[in-house]
């Protein structure tokens, strides 16, 4: 899963994965930990017309300070708008093929993912965190990575319940998009509430600081409120299971997880919810949520391994 780019005359070519977040969804914006992992698909770029993909390419051009003229062919096998990182996974392929031409070769790590959020800020108007373009650039093969989206630190973990199970993505093919006015909208509503809150940031929240100042919020602020502290703290805990090979106590976590994003954050959509119902009714299922910005897109299944055609063919003959 992820993107390539080549460019011809002189062929240089770059690829980067998407992503899946296991734990820990519109929390990276509040200073909170994520839990994501690089995926299998990947983009490619090569030369064609630009369409509005070509903002993210525009602003890595921009802040790199490359004046250098080129075409692209771009090649990708991430579902567009299915939360898998397609806008970041190409942000990052930009970056790495841009360096390539440059006298001193960019710099990788944090610096990297930083640019690269802050083009998708600039450039497509897009209010996101820093997970995507973080796990995208820092994460290696065979492990999940903790991000402190604070500190801007991380721990690798290894996927040692790799041996008996396995995430299963699956799309519900209800596209989105994080430029639409309703990702943006809960990122405005929260970094508003932290302004009422009087702390400088969300890890400093706490469920009894949301009820004192609840009567200057309205319901559904309060209510996103409640699903950040919860999810911070659930996804240290997630971390912590899948670092002890908790399979059980992970997959809770993934469920308590995708009922606060649909009954507190209010961003899934019944395609979504039907398709995590539909795991969870299999056997060999410990845990089904929503994964990405939400409003459609994918979800992310843990499930042994012996049980992953059966939870297939399952959701095909249903949906």
């Amino acid at each position: 899963m992820g993107v390539a780019i080549i460019i011809f005359k002189e062929l240089k070519a770059a690829v980067a994965p998407g992503r899946v977040n296991l734990i820990g969804d519109h929390v990276d914006y509040c200073d909170g930990f994520v839990l994501p992992m690089v995926g299998h698909t990947t983009l490619h770029s090569c030369s064609g017309t630009a369409a509005a993909w070509g903002r993210y390419v525009q602003g890595i051009l921009a802040l790199t300070h490359c004046d250098l003229c080129f075409d692209l062919v771009i090649h990708s096998t991430i579902p567009m708008g299915g939360g898998l990182s397609s806008s970041a996974a190409l942000e990052l392929a930009s970056y790495y093929l841009i360096s390539q031409f440059l006298p001193n070769p960019l710099p990788c790590g944090v610096v990297s993912a930083q640019l690269c959020c802050r083009a998708e800020h600039e450039f497509a108007d897009v209010p996101c965190g820093i997970m995507d373009q973080f796990v995208i650039a820092l994460a290696e093969h065979g492990h999940a990575i903790r991000i402190d989206c604070r500190q801007l630190t991380y721990e690798l973990i290894p996927m040692s319940i790799a041996h008996d199970t396995m995430f299963l993505i699956t799309n519900s093919g209800i596209h989105h998009t994080n430029a639409d006015g309703e990702y943006a909208m809960r990122r405005k509503m929260v970094d508003e509430a932290l302004k009422v809150f009087g702390v400088s940031s969300w890890r400093d929240v706490t469920h009894e600081i949301i009820r004192e100042k609840s009567p200057l919020l309205n319901a559904t602020t309060i209510d996103c409120a409640h699903h950040v502290v919860d999810e911070i703290d659930r996804t240290v805990k997630a971390s912590e299971a899948l670092l002890d090979n908790d399979i059980t106590h992970f997959g809770r976590f993934m469920c308590e997880s995708h009922y606060s994003l649909k009954d507190k954050y209010r961003v899934s959509c019944p395609e979504i919810d039907e398709l995590v119902s539909m795991a969870l009714s299999c056997e060999g299922v410990f845990g089904s949520r929503m994964t990405g910005g939400g409003f459609g897109g994918c979800t992310v299944t843990l499930v042994r391994k012996e049980n992953v055609d059966d939870v297939k063919n399952y959701i095909k003959v249903s949906t």
